[in-house]
């Protein structure tokens, strides 16, 4: 496969990098920042997914290497602290502006190239079981845009539906180098093998959770009161 990964210098998106070389499949990796060069089936591009400019560039320099990608792993994301006792608003627009528009710039450029592609694509939106509660502290434009990024790909998944382009979405739990919290949270390269095994499967279902059971947890968490969530993050 031929895979695009945003945010690919840390966290998850290093850790799917590194599971699908591992695997033997060809990856562009994008980033704010770009740890090395690329080598041999690793690509790396500087690019503020945030900027539909940057973004631009990016697509036709892939274009221009013959790239084009069989799976787009939307990982990127920006998590900024903005509500304490008031609301910044700068650090709610930057969120949206990285978790959702930054996203759905790749779709726009590449939907009408992969028409023409015989075998489609996946694009994989790569969300949190915070969109179904807004379990996080001092932080509430994230859960939203994860939210909102989620139901973009559900309207996708129903007008689309049926065509070689699929959109998929993996709800994760909190996710770090090592596990620390059991049934919730999962390492970084469990998480990456997860999804990646998913990916090779072809059988990626339109919405799916990891670990499950956190998933179930946090959808539990919508019966639980305001007051009780309140006291949890406390």
């Amino acid at each position: 496969m031929k895979v695009l990964i945003t945010g690919a210098s840390r966290g998850l998106g290093k850790a799917l990098a590194e599971e699908c070389l591992g695997r033997g499949h060809e990856v562009w990796g994008v980033s704010r920042s770009v740890p090395s060069s690329g080598t041999g089936r690793l690509h790396y591009l500087q690019c503020d997914i945030a900027a539909l400019p940057e973004v631009s560039r990016a697509a036709e320099e892939m274009r221009d290497a013959g790239f084009i990608p069989d799976v787009f792993v939307l990982n990127a994301a920006a998590i900024r602290e903005d509500f304490d006792g008031g609301l910044d608003l700068e650090a709610v627009r930057e969120t949206f502006e990285t978790n959702l528009f930054g996203n759905l710039y790749w779709l726009t450029l590449f939907l009408p190239l992969l028409k023409e592609k015989p075998d489609g694509a996946v694009f994989l939106n790569i969300s949190s079981a915070a969109s179904f509660r807004a379990v996080v502290r001092r932080k509430v434009a994230y859960p939203a845009s994860k939210a909102a990024m989620d139901m973009m790909f559900e309207g996708l998944r129903i007008q689309c539906g049926g065509g070689k382009v699929r959109f998929a979405t993996v709800n994760l739990g909190p996710l770090a180098e090592k596990r620390r919290l059991p049934l919730v949270s999962a390492s970084y390269g469990d998480a990456a093998a997860k999804i990646i095994s998913t990916l090779e499967s072809g059988k990626t279902k339109g919405q799916f959770c990891y670990p499950r059971s956190a998933g179930w947890l946090y959808r539990v968490a919508r019966f639980f009161p305001d007051g009780a969530i309140r006291w949890f993050l406390r």
